[in-house]
C-alpha cells in the first residue's frame, strides 16, 4: 500500500486550491491542527473543516454522514478532499433488524456498500478524495480490526479513477509498516502517537502533513514572456 502520491495537476499562479478535511477523530486530533500550523506556508491552499469526532461509518444510526456531510459542506466545492475515518469501525452492527459481528461476511459486505456510498458522496462535488489509510495501532487485537478496515477501504478507493490511496503506515510506522511510539522529526526523536496508541501526536501528524501540503501546494512554473526567454 502506497506512500507515493501521484502527479496532480498545478496550481496556476494567483489561485487558489481548495481542501476539505474530512473524516473522525483521526483526521480531528493530530492531522487538522498540523495542517493549520502549517498552512501559513502555503498561500495558495483554502481549507474546510468537515470532520467530527466520535463518529464513523459502521453506526449510521448514530451518526450518519450521507446526511451530515451534505450540511456540512453547504455551497462550498473543495478541489481535494483528505479523508480519515474508520477508527470507531471496528465493531458489529444491526442493520434492518439482523445484527452483523465485526468481520463476519454480512458485515464486511454492508461495510464495503457504506465506505463505497461514503466515497462517492465526497467525490459528487468534484473533487478528488485522497483516502489516507489508517495507521498501525499499538493493541495487537485493534490492529487487526483496523488492518481489516484499510483492507475494505483500499479496494474501494482503488476502484475509483477520481480517489487517491495513501497508507500513512509506510510515514509513521517502522520499516515493516507496523507501529512506532517514536520516530525522528527534523532531526531529533520525538513521540509519535499520542498516550491511547491511537491517534498522532502533533509530530507524528506532520510527519504525514510535511508530504500533503507541498504535493497539494505545488506551483505551476511561471511562463516567461518572449522578451524574457531573450534575455
Amino acid at each position: 500500500m502506497w506512500s507515493v502520491l501521484p502527479k496532480i495537476p498545478a496550481v496556476d499562479a494567483a489561485q487558489t486550491r481548495t481542501v476539505a478535511l474530512a473524516g473522525d477523530s483521526m483526521m480531528a486530533v493530530g492531522l487538522s491542527s498540523a495542517m493549520m500550523r502549517q498552512a501559513p506556508r502555503y498561500k495558495d491552499l483554502e481549507f474546510l473543516n468537515l470532520f467530527k469526532s466520535g463518529t464513523g461509518l459502521a453506526r449510521p444510526e448514530v451518526f450518519n454522514w450521507e446526511n451530515e456531510y451534505p450540511a456540512m459542506l453547504k455551497d462550498a466545492r473543495p478541489d481535494f478532499i483528505l479523508v480519515a475515518i474508520g477508527a470507531n469501525d471496528g465493531q458489529g452492527f444491526e442493520e434492518d433488524g439482523v445484527v452483523y459481528p465485526f468481520g463476519s461476511e454480512g458485515w464486511e459486505h454492508i461495510y464495503e456498500r457504506r465506505v463505497d456510498s461514503y466515497l462517492h458522496m465526497l467525490e459528487s462535488s468534484g473533487a478528488t478524495v485522497v483516502w489516507l489509510g489508517l495507521p498501525p495501532m499499538k493493541a495487537d487485537g485493534y490492529d487487526e480490526r483496523i488492518a481489516w478496515i484499510n483492507r475494505i477501504d483500499y479496494s474501494v478507493v482503488r476502484a475509483s479513477p477520481h480517489a487517491i490511496w495513501f497508507s500513512t503506515a509506510g510515514v509513521i510506522g517502522d520499516s515493516d509498516g507496523h507501529f512506532r511510539d517514536f520516530g525522528e522529526v527534523g532531526g531529533r526523536t520525538e513521540r509519535l502517537r499520542a498516550s491511547d496508541g491511537i491517534h498522532l501526536s502533533d509530530d507524528g501528524a506532520a510527519l504525514i502533513v510535511a508530504k500533503l501540503l507541498p504535493w497539494l501546494a505545488a506551483q505551476a512554473p511561471a511562463v516567461k514572456t518572449p522578451e524574457e526567454t531573450v534575455k
